[in-house]
């Protein structure tokens, strides 16, 4: 019964989360920023990741018997994905304007102009997309601002998928 509640919550705010108008900032930017909920998982990520860390040098410094493989693998892996979810959820800046969008990582700073984006999509296991020439942008539908780019990106002729259409029409 909680966890029926706390689902439903979680859903009706990422479900409506993507349909926030971000203002556009002073040089006209409008920056697809996470609510707040992802902050939260982005924080969550790293004690996961450290502990994982931890937990693998540990049982690979005392691994001299073959039962602590699995524990070891587990461990890394679960700290490899944790992060990259701090990475994801909180490194990573995606923002556009009339002129293209801008996609920022821990080291890189990727500009792709509109007419370089040749569509707007969604995958069962990589959620939304944007694919351009240079390859795909993995951008989440529930940021605040979502529609505002399908939008922009409609404006410029880019191909949408349906499911993201309606997202900007509701707009």
């Amino acid at each position: 019964m909680v966890g029926q509640l706390l689902g439903r919550s979680i859903k009706s705010t990422l479900s409506n989360s993507g349909k926030i108008r971000v203002a556009r900032d002073q040089d006209g930017w409008i920056r697809l920023r996470g609510a707040n909920l992802t902050y939260c998982l982005g924080l969550l990520c790293i004690p996961v990741a450290v502990c994982g860390m931890m937990l693998s040098f540990i049982f690979a410094t005392i691994a001299d018997q073959l039962q602590f493989i699995i524990p070891v693998t587990f461990s890394a892996t679960h700290s490899l994905a944790a992060w990259f979810g701090v990475y994801a959820f909180l490194v990573v800046q995606t923002r556009f304007n009339k002129q293209g969008i801008e996609y920022r990582g821990l080291l890189r700073l990727l500009f792709i102009p509109w007419n370089d984006v040749e569509r707007i999509a969604t995958n069962a296991i990589i959620g939304s997309y944007i694919s351009t020439r240079r390859g795909i942008l993995i951008v989440s539908r529930f940021t605040p601002g979502f529609a505002q780019l399908v939008s922009q990106a409609k404006k410029h002729r880019v191909k949408v998928d349906a499911p993201l259409r309606q997202a900007a029409a509701d707009e």
